[in-house]
């Protein structure tokens, strides 16, 4: 079981979504449940006060579809050169990812440093920095006003050789999403929001905000129902993620 919250300005709750996921025979069920929470501080703890059910939707899937649902996404390994495998199958989660030279003209490939490789998924193995102009941005084509859930991954590891973290912006469009320090995260760091385009075209930018150099390791988006999340304006930034259970593997 998987709890997701998002932050919205409605009267200090939150939303809410809990998603259980089982498998019966050759089927997979989705079961999704959407509440409106509000939080309460005990001592160290956040705790959910109150809640109300929002809506709920349960999906059932034939187990044989499951490796054909990643082609609605769009995964990018920033910095992947072009002369590597595109797209492959990242072994881990088993989505499958494509070089990021398409969407972006400008900026630097990057690799962190040999002995890091080993612990992270193989997009944050590459990176692509962008050491020239203060604004970069990649341009990615969306289905307007559908709802869609946008990540952006970050991992320095002394790519090169400065130890030197970077701290950048992240913009959707002209809009701040999200400052990135990677002083504080030296083990890197991921944003998400849920944002509904309203043309086809959508950018994600690292702007540069000081002497350091801004980089990006991967992008995903992930096309939504659009029932999931409504809100009546505005994009909804991830405030924490909760898993419930033990899981013994990656949740995509």
């Amino acid at each position: 079981m998987l709890m997701d919250m998002h932050s919205s300005s409605n009267n200090g709750r939150f939303l809410c979504r809990i998603w259980s996921i089982y498998r019966r025979g050759f089927f997979i069920f989705v079961l999704s449940t959407q509440l409106l929470c509000r939080l309460k501080e005990m001592g160290p703890r956040i705790l959910i006060d109150s809640w109300s059910k929002d809506s709920g939707h349960l999906a059932m899937l034939p187990e044989a579809w499951l490796p054909y649902l990643h082609i609605w996404f769009i995964s990018l390994d920033c910095g992947l050169p072009v002369s590597e495998l595109s797209p492959y199958n990242e072994p881990v989660t088993g989505l499958r990812f494509s070089s990021d030279a398409k969407f972006i003209q400008t900026g630097e490939s990057g690799k962190i440093q040999a002995n890091l490789v080993g612990d992270y998924l193989k997009p944050y193995a590459r990176l692509r920095y962008f050491p020239d102009e203060r604004r970069n941005c990649y341009t990615l084509s969306v289905e307007k006003d559908r709802r869609y859930l946008i990540r952006a991954g970050f991992l320095y590891g002394n790519y090169d050789g400065l130890n030197s973290n970077p701290i950048f912006d992240l913009h959707l469009g002209p809009n701040l999403w999200a400052t990135i320090d990677l002083q504080k995260f030296v083990n890197g760091t991921m944003e998400e929001i849920i944002h509904i385009p309203t043309s086809s075209s959508l950018q994600v930018c690292l702007v540069k905000t000081g002497t350091t150099t801004p980089l990006i390791s991967a992008l995903e988006l992930r096309p939504l129902d659009n029932r999931s999340y409504p809100t009546k304006s505005g994009s909804l930034k991830l405030f924490i993620r909760i898993y419930l259970n033990k899981t013994d593997g990656f949740l995509r």
